[in-house]
């Protein structure tokens, strides 16, 4: 009968893959719902600005220039977020997953929200090459396994955090 309770239990957890895939979701929403508010605000309060500095320089084109700035200035930007988020998804991790599914859960999730943001990226990368983006997929690789160890770091000291004060999130 306790075997009977504990894979009824165990089933209705669900997988590791499963919760990653949420999580990875969650922290991939959130992480463009901040890109948009960025670029809403760079729309509004910056381009407008360097508009009419960089007239002044007399560019040949001015339109490819601003989207690269936009462009240099998004991948700090996210990289921000992730530093405030992923904490708070290791804490969940150490508070809700169970302690055999805890390190497949944030690696898995770290490896969908990579493999996400890489589809976004080709699926617009026809879009960035006719505004004079180079699109490397080499570079777009290494650049993920990079953000992939960010949200690793990170969401770990959240993790620790949790497990050093034993306080659930």
């Amino acid at each position: 009968m306790a075997e009977q309770v504990a894979g009824v239990k165990a089933a209705g957890t669900g997988s590791a893959a499963a919760t990653a895939l949420k999580m990875s979701a969650m922290l991939f929403v959130l992480v463009r719902i901040g890109g948009f508010v960025f670029g809403a605000w760079w729309g509004a309060v910056a381009r407008p600005h360097l508009r009419a500095l960089l007239q002044t320089a007399q560019l040949s084109d001015l339109e490819t220039t601003l989207n690269h700035i936009f462009g240099i200035a998004m991948f700090p930007f996210t990289m921000s977020i992730l530093v405030v988020l992923a904490p708070l998804f290791g804490w969940w991790v150490y508070s809700r997953v169970d302690t055999a599914r805890q390190d497949a859960t944030g690696w898995l999730a770290a490896l969908f929200f990579c493999i996400g943001d890489a589809a976004l990226a080709i699926i617009f990368s026809g879009v960035q090459h006719r505004l004079g983006y180079d699109v490397n997929m080499v570079g777009l690789a290494i650049g993920e396994a990079i953000v992939l160890l960010w949200v690793m770091f990170f969401m770990g000291l959240g993790f620790n955090i949790a497990k050093l004060f034993k306080s659930p999130l």
